[in-house]
């Protein structure tokens, strides 16, 4: 299980450096979550970010969350963009999917709608990304909803999610199920695609080197 020390931005200038100056020594990681209106992409975000439940739907149009969590024995800093699913910000898509590492499609498993528009977010991403480098999860919320209530079944997302060749999730972020799960994947998954950093051997010296000159 992950531990988590959720923090929102200071409006303070010195608790702004203090904390500038803390998060440049954590690796960090850019994640977008997107998908259709009324998904549960906020509360997704809440529930990880800030570990509550957000029951109203809140509009959104892009809010940044960060959150500090500790993943495989490591303390690291994640920064999540939740967009707006209108397609009235649809020009705005691809600034969000500029220098982010990671998406998350978010679709209601009581909304077929929101399921097949997913279609449209994915062939943006392949669009902008068409070497398919950066990780794509797919991700079922609200499943805690009554079994009557569900309009989309296990085997349909897994046809989507092997066509795409993605990973999928089903999540409740009212029932905080799942949700530390994708983010860690992600995490991992990004950690894959990054280049270790150059290990710099220090050089044996020869016996001119302790030579001096006269």
């Amino acid at each position: 299980m992950a531990k988590k020390v959720s923090y929102m931005v200071s409006k303070e200038p010195s608790d702004d450096l203090m904390m500038d100056s803390q998060a440049k020594s954590l690796p960090s990681y850019k994640v977008v979550i997107m998908g259709a209106t009324g998904v549960g992409k906020s509360a997704i975000t809440f529930r990880y970010t800030k570990k509550k439940f957000v029951s109203d739907y809140i509009p959104t149009i892009e809010d940044e969350h960060k959150t500090r969590t500790e993943i495989d024995n490591k303390l690291r800093e994640i920064s999540i963009l939740d967009t707006a699913g209108s397609e009235q910000f649809i020009a705005l898509r691809s600034n969000w999917m500029t220098k982010r590492e990671a998406f998350v499609l978010v679709f209601s498993i009581d909304s077929p709608n929101s399921f097949s528009d997913l279609g449209n977010f994915f062939d943006q991403l392949v669009m902008v990304y068409p070497k398919r480098q950066h990780p794509i999860v797919l991700v079922a919320n609200k499943t805690d909803l009554p079994s009557t209530k569900r309009k989309i079944t296990q085997e349909e997302i897994q046809q989507k999610a092997e066509k795409w060749k993605v990973p999928y999730f089903e999540v409740s972020a009212k029932d905080d199920k799942n949700i530390n799960e994708v983010f860690e994947s992600i995490v991992r998954e990004i950690e894959k695609n990054r280049k270790p950093e150059p290990v710099i051997v220090p050089q044996k010296k020869g016996f001119w080197d302790y030579c001096n000159l006269i």
